[in-house]
């Protein structure tokens, strides 16, 4: 499946990849399908969604991605060719 979307402002790349891979993952779960696989050529979005931290708006985006694989996408099992594995919420 495909999608293209236009977003207004420019973004910086990492901002970029982190918003498209939201929408993606917001779209597939408004389809209501499961056992979807995310793939980002961006090691930056990839690494931050396993252990990234901090206060930022690109942060923002990289917890709303988490928050969707941990609640609304448990299914979906990979990101980057790397099983996401991410912790427990308590």
């Amino acid at each position: 499946m495909g999608r293209t979307t236009c977003f207004t402002p420019l973004l910086d790349v990492e901002m970029g990849e982190a918003t498209g891979l939201l929408h993606a993952m917001q779209w597939v779960k408004n389809l209501n399908l499961v056992n979807m696989d995310f793939e980002t050529d961006s090691r930056v979005v990839a690494n931050t969604i396993y252990k990234g931290h901090g206060v930022s708006n690109f942060m923002t985006v990289i917890h709303d991605c988490r928050h969707l694989l941990m609640t609304d996408l448990v299914n979906s099992s990979s990101l980057g060719n790397k099983p996401i594995m991410l912790p427990s919420v308590e």
